[in-house]
C-alpha cells in the first residue's frame, strides 16, 4: 500500500513537468516553423524583385550576390521548417536551432 501511495505521489510530481515539456516542445516547433517561413518568404521576395525589375544593376544585369543570399536564406528556411516537424524527437538540436533562428531573425530583420 505504501508503494502505491509513493507511486501516486511521484506521478503528481512528474505530471506537471511532462506537461511543461510538451508545451516547450510545441513552442520550439512553432518558433522554428515561423522562422523558416520568414526566411523563405524573404528569399522569395529577393528573387521576385530580381526577376521583375530586370536585376539589381542599371544595365539590366544582375550579380551573383543577391541570388546567393536568396538561395542561402531559402535553404536556412527550408531546414528550419523541416526541423520543426521533428523538434520533439531531437530536443537538443531543436533548442540550438531555435536559438540560432531567433538571433538571426533579430539581427537581420529586427522585430519581424
Amino acid at each position: 500500500m505504501a508503494g502505491r501511495a509513493m507511486h501516486c505521489f511521484f506521478l503528481l510530481l512528474l505530471l506537471p513537468n511532462q506537461q511543461e515539456g510538451r508545451r516547450r516542445h510545441h513552442h520550439r516547433g512553432r518558433l522554428l516553423l515561423d522562422s523558416g517561413r520568414v526566411f523563405m518568404f524573404i528569399a522569395a521576395v529577393i528573387l521576385v524583385h530580381l526577376l521583375t525589375n530586370g536585376g539589381a544593376l542599371p544595365g539590366g544585369g544582375t550579380t551573383a550576390e543577391p541570388c546567393c543570399v536568396a538561395l542561402l536564406l531559402w535553404l536556412i528556411g527550408a531546414t528550419l521548417t523541416m526541423l520543426s516537424f521533428v523538434a520533439g524527437q531531437f530536443p537538443a538540436l531543436a533548442d540550438a536551432a531555435a536559438d540560432m533562428a531567433t538571433e538571426m531573425r533579430n539581427y537581420l530583420f529586427g522585430d519581424i
